[in-house]
């Protein structure tokens, strides 16, 4: 593809998977690389991999430090991913640009004519270990709720034979288009992460767009986007951690109307997409006028 890619001044890489492709492109044809990733690679495989410098970590590490260290500006999605490059990479900090995930405000939007359900809670995401849907169901057994489980995964069946095991009214809803997830959003009292990580999650900007108040436990990137008690509510990542925060935020209905309102003007004013493109065009107009 050398005659198709030579006719381009800039190179611009989405995650740190193939980003060697952008860095052999660049260095052939002397082009302009922007590596731009939404979660740090090596550190999802250590926490994946109990916190061992596994063989795959090192590779996340190798892919990393070539693609950063080629780049002419690196993009991240948050603060603390942009002084983990520049520590662990020794990227100086003008060459990295903090660029959040949009979120489609007109879309992901509350529905004033649409009541929510009190008692109705969601939980959005693959059914996989690293979401830990059975640490959702541990935590709320026993309460009185409705659940929506909104995604699939492999771990399906054991996630229902739970649901049936703790007695959960649980509506399993698969991977639903992402222009119909607003009406699931809107229908609810809470949404409720509970992942062992997370990168710099679009489900959680979704939520918070439409109002809807966000209780995540606190880890990495769960944290790094809700401020507490005024864009959603932390937690323990344990089952008496995440039911006292459920029972907390579903009885407080002066706290959870103050986390509609504060998400959604939070979103508003940081992760629109007309916002966002901003940034990405000042970025790659600073590069070609210094090319």
């Amino acid at each position: 593809h050398a005659k198709s890619l030579s006719k381009y001044s800039i190179f611009r890489t989405n995650q740190i998977r193939g980003s060697d492709v952008a860095v052999q492109a660049k260095r052939i044809l002397g082009k302009k690389l922007v590596t731009r990733c939404g979660f740090m690679l090596s550190l999802n495989w250590l926490e994946r991999d109990g916190g061992q410098e596994t063989a795959a970590v090192l590779l996340a590490k190798h892919w990393e430090n070539k693609a950063f260290t080629a780049a002419d500006q690196v993009v991240v999605t948050t603060p603390p991913m942009k002084k983990y490059v520049a520590e662990q990479y020794g990227v100086t900090n003008s060459k990295i640009s903090v660029i959040p995930n949009y979120v489609l405000t007109d879309i992901f939007k509350p529905n004033r004519r649409q009541i929510r359900n009190k008692k109705r809670i969601c939980f959005i995401g693959r059914l996989e270990v690293v979401k830990d849907p059975i640490l959702f169901l541990e935590s709320i057994k026993g309460l009185d709720l409705e659940v929506d489980i909104i995604g699939d995964g492999q771990l399906r069946s054991e996630v229902e034979k739970k649901a049936t095991q703790y007695g959960l009214p649980v509506r399993f809803l698969n991977t639903i288009a992402n222009n119909e997830l607003p009406n699931y959003l809107n229908s609810a009292a809470a949404v409720v992460f509970t992942s062992k990580y997370e990168g710099h999650r679009k489900a959680i900007l979704e939520s918070m767009s439409c109002g809807l108040p966000v209780i995540g436990v606190n880890v990495r990137g769960i944290q790094d986007t809700i401020q507490h008690k005024t864009t959603g509510y932390l937690c323990d990542r344990s089952p008496e951690g995440i039911r006292d925060a459920v029972s907390t935020v579903l009885k407080d209905d002066h706290l959870r109307n103050q986390l509609s309102r504060n998400s959604r003007e939070f979103i508003v004013q940081n992760f629109d997409i007309d916002k966002i493109v901003e940034l990405e065009l000042e970025l790659l107009h600073s590069l070609s006028i210094n090319n």
